[in-house]
């Protein structure tokens, strides 16, 4: 039968042993605790291949360079990419080769051929975009305004193009949009090429600005649109 008396000496019992324990962690070697294989992953600079699902599930991780190839299964950021991108949604700081996916997006320069659904290089573009639906070059905005606006060189072709860098090429599409100075040849079905907004007026250069009003565009299409053309608004052909 369980009694007052048994209770108290259970207490004390208890309260020994926990004291017990307690001073034998104390007096144990503190245990070296290794990092997890994917942080120490983390440290590399460089690879040859990378294999990845999404962040942070990819060897390596995404501070890394990738020299070789690269695939992504779902999604996969590097910061750089230097040859073949194979994936779902391939993502990088730079891309230097050649990318086949739904849709290729590099934050910085991509140099090389870029073939999915939709292409974006968000800074600069020199090679080829070849994508179903859209293919963008460089960016629009504050930090690309200006005499600090950079150069891309080479062909798009897709359902809609658009150039927000200086583009130095070709367009073939439906739908081919120029937003700051085009140099060559859109050919498509509409066709827009506009010199930059006046929002960044005040960061432009004197020698960027007298190049945006220059003639420098070909279009052939049902409907054109150059403020800078022979005519604003054409049909066919304007220049």
């Amino acid at each position: 039968m369980f009694t007052i008396r048994k209770l108290m000496v259970f207490l004390v019992v208890a309260l020994l042993g926990g004291a017990f324990c307690r001073a034998a962690e104390k007096a144990a070697p503190a245990k070296v605790v290794k990092p997890p294989a994917a942080a120490a992953a983390c440290t590399r600079r460089t690879a040859w291949i990378e294999l990845g699902f999404f962040p942070p599930v990819q060897f390596p991780c995404e501070n890394t360079e990738i020299n070789g190839f690269r695939f992504a299964a779902i999604y996969t950021y590097n910061k750089a990419i230097n040859g073949l991108d194979i994936g779902l949604l391939c993502d990088s700081g730079n891309a230097n080769g050649l990318q086949i996916a739904v849709a290729n997006r590099t934050a910085g320069i991509m140099n090389g051929l870029s073939l999915g659904l939709i292409n974006v290089a968000e800074e600069e573009m020199n090679g080829v975009q070849i994508g179903g639906f859209v293919n963008q070059a460089g960016s629009d905005s504050l930090d690309n305004a200006g005499a600090r606006y950079t150069t891309s060189y080479g062909w798009q072709c897709g359902f809609i193009n658009c150039a927000d860098s200086i583009f130095r090429g070709f367009q073939l599409g439906m739908v081919n949009i120029s937003n700051t100075i085009f140099k060559g040849l859109q050919l498509g079905f509409i066709n827009l090429s506009s010199p930059p907004s006046d929002v960044f007026a005040d960061f432009q250069s004197e020698k960027f600005k007298a190049e945006k009003k220059k003639r420098s565009c070909v279009q052939i299409g049902f409907l054109n649109f150059n403020p800078n053309g022979v005519f604003p608004v054409t049909l066919l052909i304007n220049f």
